[in-house]
C-alpha cells in the first residue's frame, strides 16, 4: 500500500483555487478519510502559519496522520549533498533548502525516500541543466527524481486511489 505525502502547495492550491470547501466538500471528505495520505510535521507547521479554514481542516483531519520526518536523517543528508555538490543552484534559491532545517521540502523528499512514499505536489518537474546553475529555489519533483523518489499531482492521486466525487 503506497503512502502519499502531501506537500503544502497541493493543499493550498486545492483549498484556494480548485476545490473550495463548501463547494467541493466531497473532495475534502475523501482526503480526510483516505488513510494513505500523510503529512509531515514541517508541512503541518507551514500550513498552521495561516490561521484560516485550511489550517482548521488540517488540524481536524490530518493532525492524527502527522509524521515526524526526522527518522530520515541519512536521506536528508543525501538531499543536502545533492544540492551542495551538484553546482546547479546558487544564492537565495539554494539557501532556501540548505541553510535551515525548518524548510519542509528537503525533509519531504528525505522521508519519502526513507519509506518509499510518493509525494503529492503541484510543483512542476523543472530544474537547471547539468553544468548550469540557477538562483531559483529547487523544485521538489526535480530533486525527488534525481534521488529516486516519485512525485504526482493531486489529480493523479485521485486517479490512483480511484476517488469518485
Amino acid at each position: 500500500m503506497t503512502q502519499f505525502l502531501i506537500d503544502t502547495n497541493a493543499l493550498i492550491d486545492a483549498y484556494d483555487r480548485y476545490y473550495p470547501q463548501g463547494v467541493f466538500d466531497r473532495v475534502w471528505k475523501w482526503m480526510s478519510e483516505n488513510k494513505n495520505i500523510l503529512i509531515t510535521s514541517r508541512v503541518y507547521k507551514e500550513l498552521m502559519q495561516a490561521e484560516n479554514g485550511l489550517s482548521d481542516w488540517v488540524k481536524n483531519n490530518l493532525k492524527v496522520r502527522k509524521i515526524d520526518e526526522e527518522v530520515a536523517v541519512l536521506e536528508y543528508a543525501e538531499v543536502q549533498e545533492f544540492l551542495n555538490t551538484g553546482n546547479r543552484w546558487t544564492g537565495g534559491g539554494l539557501a532556501e533548502w540548505v541553510e535551515t532545517d525548518a524548510k519542509a521540502d528537503p525533509w519531504l523528499v528525505a522521508y519519502a525516500k526513507n519509506v518509499n512514499a510518493t509525494i503529492v505536489t503541484h510543483e512542476k518537474l523543472v530544474g537547471p541543466d547539468e553544468g548550469s546553475n540557477s538562483t531559483k529555489e529547487p523544485k521538489i519533483p526535480f530533486v525527488a527524481k534525481e534521488l529516486g523518489v516519485s512525485t504526482i499531482s493531486l489529480w493523479e492521486l485521485f486517479k490512483l486511489e480511484a476517488a469518485h466525487f
